[in-house]
Protein backbone atom coordinates (compact mmCIF):
# COMPACT_ATOMS: atom_id res chain seq x y z
CA UNK A 1 0.00 0.00 0.00
CA UNK A 2 1.47 3.18 -1.13
CA UNK A 3 1.74 5.78 1.61
CA UNK A 4 -0.01 8.51 -0.60
CA UNK A 5 -3.14 6.16 -0.85
CA UNK A 6 -3.02 5.78 2.92
CA UNK A 7 -5.45 7.78 4.48
CA UNK A 8 -5.94 8.14 8.30
CA UNK A 9 -9.13 7.12 8.79
CA UNK A 10 -9.28 3.82 6.32
CA UNK A 11 -6.09 3.09 8.29
CA UNK A 12 -8.14 3.52 11.74
CA UNK A 13 -10.70 0.92 10.31
CA UNK A 14 -8.41 -1.13 9.22
CA UNK A 15 -7.10 -1.96 12.31
CA UNK A 16 -10.22 -2.11 14.05
CA UNK A 17 -11.54 -4.90 11.38
CA UNK A 18 -8.60 -6.98 12.41
CA UNK A 19 -6.99 -6.66 9.08
CA UNK A 20 -3.67 -6.64 10.42
CA UNK A 21 -3.79 -8.62 13.28
CA UNK A 22 -1.81 -11.20 11.18
CA UNK A 23 1.29 -8.73 12.05
CA UNK A 24 1.15 -10.04 15.69
CA UNK A 25 0.99 -6.47 17.57
CA UNK A 26 -2.28 -5.95 19.42
CA UNK A 27 -4.81 -3.34 17.97
CA UNK A 28 -4.53 -1.36 21.33
CA UNK A 29 -1.19 -0.84 20.41
CA UNK A 30 -1.85 0.13 16.88
CA UNK A 31 -4.43 2.69 17.31
CA UNK A 32 -2.09 4.34 19.37
CA UNK A 33 0.65 4.46 17.12
CA UNK A 34 -0.22 4.25 13.33
CA UNK A 35 -0.83 8.29 12.93
CA UNK A 36 3.10 8.33 14.11
CA UNK A 37 4.63 5.22 12.17
CA UNK A 38 2.12 6.76 9.54
CA UNK A 39 3.98 10.33 9.28
CA UNK A 40 7.26 8.66 9.72
CA UNK A 41 6.60 6.60 6.38
CA UNK A 42 5.12 9.49 4.66
CA UNK A 43 8.80 11.22 5.09
CA UNK A 44 10.69 8.41 4.22
CA UNK A 45 8.43 8.11 0.77
CA UNK A 46 9.05 11.66 0.00
CA UNK A 47 12.85 10.78 -0.25
CA UNK A 48 11.85 7.85 -2.05
CA UNK A 49 8.79 8.61 -4.41
CA UNK A 50 8.85 4.75 -5.75
CA UNK A 51 8.95 3.16 -2.50
CA UNK A 52 6.43 0.43 -1.54
CA UNK A 53 6.05 0.02 2.26
CA UNK A 54 4.64 -2.42 4.83
CA UNK A 55 3.77 -0.19 7.51
CA UNK A 56 3.82 -2.03 10.70
CA UNK A 57 6.31 -4.55 10.12
CA UNK A 58 8.92 -2.48 8.54
CA UNK A 59 8.72 -0.27 11.81
CA UNK A 60 11.03 -1.02 13.84
CA UNK A 61 13.91 -2.43 11.53
CA UNK A 62 14.70 0.34 8.46
CA UNK A 63 17.10 2.64 10.21
CA UNK A 64 16.07 5.23 8.08
CA UNK A 65 13.26 5.54 9.99
CA UNK A 66 14.58 5.46 13.37
CA UNK A 67 13.46 2.84 15.72
CA UNK A 68 10.32 2.28 17.14
CA UNK A 69 8.49 0.60 20.22
CA UNK A 70 5.00 0.35 20.35
CA UNK A 71 3.46 1.37 23.65
CA UNK A 72 3.48 -1.39 26.53
CA UNK A 73 -0.45 -1.36 26.94
CA UNK A 74 -3.19 -4.29 27.39
CA UNK A 75 -5.34 -5.66 24.50
CA UNK A 76 -8.45 -4.71 24.00
CA UNK A 77 -11.08 -7.13 25.76
CA UNK A 78 -13.02 -9.62 23.37
CA UNK A 79 -15.98 -7.67 23.46
CA UNK A 80 -14.37 -4.76 22.32
CA UNK A 81 -12.51 -6.22 19.42
CA UNK A 82 -15.76 -7.35 18.77
CA UNK A 83 -17.80 -4.13 18.75
CA UNK A 84 -14.92 -2.73 16.77
CA UNK A 85 -15.48 -5.42 14.12
CA UNK A 86 -18.77 -5.02 13.72
CA UNK A 87 -19.52 -1.18 13.59
CA UNK A 88 -16.39 -1.13 10.61
CA UNK A 89 -17.30 -3.71 8.82
CA UNK A 90 -21.06 -5.16 9.83
CA UNK A 91 -19.91 -8.79 11.17
CA UNK A 92 -17.97 -10.64 13.78
CA UNK A 93 -14.52 -12.43 12.63
CA UNK A 94 -13.04 -12.73 15.86
CA UNK A 95 -16.04 -14.47 18.07
CA UNK A 96 -19.18 -13.61 18.84
CA UNK A 97 -20.82 -11.28 21.92
CA UNK A 98 -23.17 -14.00 22.44
CA UNK A 99 -20.06 -16.28 23.79
CA UNK A 100 -18.86 -14.74 26.92
CA UNK A 101 -22.70 -16.14 27.80
CA UNK A 102 -22.57 -19.31 27.07
CA UNK A 103 -22.95 -20.69 30.55
CA UNK A 104 -26.17 -18.81 31.08
CA UNK A 105 -27.18 -19.74 27.53
CA UNK A 106 -26.93 -23.25 28.08
CA UNK A 107 -28.92 -23.17 31.16
CA UNK A 108 -31.76 -21.68 29.04
CA UNK A 109 -31.49 -23.93 26.13
CA UNK A 110 -33.13 -21.35 24.09
CA UNK A 111 -34.68 -22.02 20.62
CA UNK A 112 -31.74 -21.34 17.71
CA UNK A 113 -32.75 -18.17 15.95
CA UNK A 114 -32.12 -19.86 12.70
CA UNK A 115 -34.27 -23.01 12.83
CA UNK A 116 -36.94 -20.65 13.83
CA UNK A 117 -36.54 -18.55 10.34
CA UNK A 118 -35.73 -21.69 8.31
CA UNK A 119 -39.39 -22.94 9.32
CA UNK A 120 -40.92 -19.78 8.18
CA UNK A 121 -38.67 -20.16 5.03
CA UNK A 122 -39.84 -23.61 4.24
CA UNK A 123 -43.13 -22.72 3.93
CA UNK A 124 -44.14 -23.71 6.89
CA UNK A 125 -42.64 -27.11 6.64
CA UNK A 126 -40.49 -26.45 9.42
CA UNK A 127 -40.67 -27.35 13.46
CA UNK A 128 -41.89 -23.82 14.37
CA UNK A 129 -45.54 -22.34 13.42
CA UNK A 130 -47.10 -19.42 13.95
CA UNK A 131 -48.48 -18.67 17.13
CA UNK A 132 -45.92 -20.72 18.81
CA UNK A 133 -44.40 -19.95 21.88
CA UNK A 134 -40.94 -19.74 21.87
CA UNK A 135 -37.41 -18.92 24.01
CA UNK A 136 -34.69 -17.20 22.37
CA UNK A 137 -31.18 -15.64 23.84
CA UNK A 138 -29.23 -13.30 21.93
CA UNK A 139 -27.40 -10.00 21.15
CA UNK A 140 -29.73 -7.02 20.72
CA UNK A 141 -27.67 -5.82 17.34
CA UNK A 142 -30.29 -3.18 16.54
CA UNK A 143 -33.41 -0.74 18.37
CA UNK A 144 -36.03 1.70 17.42
CA UNK A 145 -38.09 3.22 19.75
CA UNK A 146 -41.48 4.28 18.45
CA UNK A 147 -44.58 6.06 20.30
CA UNK A 148 -48.24 4.72 19.31
CA UNK A 149 -51.05 6.86 18.57
CA UNK A 150 -51.86 6.51 22.46
CA UNK A 151 -48.62 8.14 23.92
CA UNK A 152 -47.05 4.88 24.42
CA UNK A 153 -43.58 3.89 23.70
CA UNK A 154 -42.96 0.15 21.96
CA UNK A 155 -40.02 -0.83 20.52
CA UNK A 156 -38.97 -3.21 17.76
CA UNK A 157 -35.17 -5.01 18.46
CA UNK A 158 -32.84 -7.32 15.92
CA UNK A 159 -31.45 -9.69 18.29
CA UNK A 160 -29.29 -12.02 17.00
CA UNK A 161 -27.25 -15.67 18.08
CA UNK A 162 -24.59 -17.15 16.28
CA UNK A 163 -26.10 -18.11 13.19
CA UNK A 164 -30.09 -16.43 12.85
CA UNK A 165 -31.76 -13.21 13.61
CA UNK A 166 -34.82 -12.06 14.18
CA UNK A 167 -36.96 -8.83 14.59
CA UNK A 168 -38.29 -8.50 18.08
CA UNK A 169 -41.40 -6.38 19.03
CA UNK A 170 -41.81 -4.61 22.49
CA UNK A 171 -45.49 -3.49 23.34
CA UNK A 172 -46.09 -0.73 25.15
CA UNK A 173 -46.86 -2.62 28.89
CA UNK A 174 -44.18 -4.73 28.15
CA UNK A 175 -41.83 -2.13 27.05
CA UNK A 176 -42.11 0.15 30.50
CA UNK A 177 -41.14 -3.89 32.38
CA UNK A 178 -38.43 -4.20 30.10
CA UNK A 179 -37.09 -0.78 28.87
CA UNK A 180 -34.14 -0.71 31.30
CA UNK A 181 -32.78 -4.23 29.70
CA UNK A 182 -33.11 -3.15 26.10
CA UNK A 183 -30.15 -1.16 24.92
CA UNK A 184 -27.29 -1.99 21.64
CA UNK A 185 -25.05 -4.58 21.87
CA UNK A 186 -27.18 -5.98 25.66
CA UNK A 187 -27.71 -10.20 26.13
CA UNK A 188 -30.59 -11.17 26.70
CA UNK A 189 -33.34 -13.63 26.64
CA UNK A 190 -36.85 -13.13 25.11
CA UNK A 191 -39.70 -15.50 25.65
CA UNK A 192 -43.02 -14.49 23.78
CA UNK A 193 -45.16 -15.87 20.26
CA UNK A 194 -44.01 -15.71 17.06
CA UNK A 195 -46.54 -14.02 14.24
CA UNK A 196 -45.94 -14.30 10.47
CA UNK A 197 -47.84 -11.95 8.02
CA UNK A 198 -47.59 -12.23 4.10
CA UNK A 199 -44.42 -11.27 2.36
CA UNK A 200 -42.67 -10.56 5.67
CA UNK A 201 -40.49 -12.19 8.06
CA UNK A 202 -41.17 -14.01 10.78
CA UNK A 203 -41.41 -11.74 13.95
CA UNK A 204 -41.53 -12.70 17.33
CA UNK A 205 -43.83 -10.79 20.27
CA UNK A 206 -42.22 -10.49 23.47
CA UNK A 207 -43.93 -11.72 27.00
CA UNK A 208 -40.33 -11.28 29.15
CA UNK A 209 -37.56 -10.27 28.46
CA UNK A 210 -34.26 -11.48 31.17
CA UNK A 211 -30.80 -10.37 30.91
CA UNK A 212 -28.68 -12.86 30.41
CA UNK A 213 -25.67 -13.11 32.89
CA UNK A 214 -22.03 -13.56 31.55
CA UNK A 215 -20.19 -16.70 32.34
CA UNK A 216 -17.77 -14.83 35.13
CA UNK A 217 -21.35 -13.72 36.55
CA UNK A 218 -23.46 -16.76 36.40
CA UNK A 219 -23.75 -19.33 38.79
CA UNK A 220 -25.13 -22.76 37.44
CA UNK A 221 -28.47 -23.58 39.43
CA UNK A 222 -28.70 -26.70 41.77
CA UNK A 223 -29.59 -29.87 40.60
CA UNK A 224 -33.90 -30.06 40.89
CA UNK A 225 -35.08 -32.31 43.56
CA UNK A 226 -37.39 -34.17 41.68
CA UNK A 227 -40.89 -32.94 42.38
CA UNK A 228 -43.46 -34.10 45.45
CA UNK A 229 -46.58 -35.98 44.70
CA UNK A 230 -47.91 -33.07 45.31
CA UNK A 231 -47.29 -31.52 41.81
CA UNK A 232 -46.53 -27.98 42.79
CA UNK A 233 -43.91 -25.75 41.98
CA UNK A 234 -43.10 -23.51 45.17
CA UNK A 235 -41.43 -19.93 44.42
CA UNK A 236 -40.59 -17.48 47.40
CA UNK A 237 -40.41 -13.56 47.04
CA UNK A 238 -40.07 -10.70 49.21
CA UNK A 239 -43.68 -9.46 48.48
CA UNK A 240 -46.47 -10.04 45.74
CA UNK A 241 -46.66 -6.03 45.48
CA UNK A 242 -45.38 -5.04 42.25
CA UNK A 243 -44.45 -1.62 43.69
CA UNK A 244 -41.88 -3.27 45.59
CA UNK A 245 -40.70 -6.23 44.23
CA UNK A 246 -41.14 -4.85 40.12
CA UNK A 247 -39.71 -8.54 39.75
CA UNK A 248 -42.96 -10.26 40.57
CA UNK A 249 -44.43 -9.28 37.07
CA UNK A 250 -41.44 -11.21 35.48
CA UNK A 251 -42.54 -14.31 37.29
CA UNK A 252 -45.75 -14.39 36.70
CA UNK A 253 -45.28 -13.53 33.04
CA UNK A 254 -43.07 -16.56 33.07
CA UNK A 255 -44.93 -18.53 34.50
CA UNK A 256 -48.72 -17.57 32.20
CA UNK A 257 -45.99 -18.39 29.05
CA UNK A 258 -45.49 -22.20 30.47
CA UNK A 259 -49.01 -22.35 31.30
CA UNK A 260 -50.24 -26.26 30.29
CA UNK A 261 -54.27 -26.63 30.86
CA UNK A 262 -53.27 -30.52 30.98
CA UNK A 263 -50.22 -30.12 33.58
CA UNK A 264 -51.37 -31.04 37.25
CA UNK A 265 -48.45 -28.58 38.42
CA UNK A 266 -49.72 -25.89 40.30
CA UNK A 267 -47.43 -22.96 40.88
CA UNK A 268 -47.25 -21.69 43.97
CA UNK A 269 -45.72 -18.42 45.27
CA UNK A 270 -44.97 -17.67 48.70
CA UNK A 271 -44.64 -13.59 49.83
CA UNK A 272 -41.97 -13.26 52.32
CA UNK A 273 -43.86 -10.02 53.59
CA UNK A 274 -47.13 -11.23 54.97
CA UNK A 275 -46.09 -14.99 55.31
CA UNK A 276 -49.05 -15.67 52.75
CA UNK A 277 -49.13 -18.58 49.71
CA UNK A 278 -50.69 -17.24 46.60
CA UNK A 279 -51.80 -20.08 44.09
CA UNK A 280 -51.48 -19.05 40.45
CA UNK A 281 -54.52 -19.37 38.40
CA UNK A 282 -52.83 -21.51 35.48
CA UNK A 283 -51.08 -24.98 36.21
CA UNK A 284 -47.73 -24.83 34.45
CA UNK A 285 -45.20 -27.36 32.55
CA UNK A 286 -42.02 -27.51 34.46
CA UNK A 287 -39.28 -27.36 32.44
CA UNK A 288 -35.30 -27.37 32.58
CA UNK A 289 -36.20 -23.98 31.34
CA UNK A 290 -38.72 -22.69 33.51
CA UNK A 291 -36.81 -23.55 36.38
CA UNK A 292 -33.40 -21.68 35.21
CA UNK A 293 -35.39 -18.62 34.78
CA UNK A 294 -36.60 -18.38 38.51
CA UNK A 295 -33.61 -19.51 39.45
CA UNK A 296 -32.06 -16.73 37.91
CA UNK A 297 -34.79 -14.15 38.85
CA UNK A 298 -35.44 -15.20 42.24
CA UNK A 299 -32.33 -17.29 43.37
CA UNK A 300 -32.07 -21.09 43.57
CA UNK A 301 -32.95 -21.23 47.07
CA UNK A 302 -35.83 -19.69 46.52
CA UNK A 303 -36.99 -22.31 43.70
CA UNK A 304 -38.56 -25.56 44.89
Amino acid sequence: MAVYDSNRKQLESLIKSGAFDSLGVYRSRMLLSFEEILEREIGAAKKNLTGQIDMFSAADDDSERGEFSYPDVPEFSLRDLLTMEKETTGQYFSGHLLNGYSKNREAVSPDEISEITASFEDYGEGDYKEGQKVTVCGIISAMTVKTTKKGQSMAFLRLEDRYGEIEVIIFPNRYEKYRYLLYADAAVTVTGTLSKREDEDVKLSADTVIALKSDGEYKAPEKQEKKSASGKLYIKVPSVDEEKYPDIAKVKAILSVYYDEFSKTAAIIYSEEDKKYYKTSSPVTVTDGLIAYLKTLCGSENVI
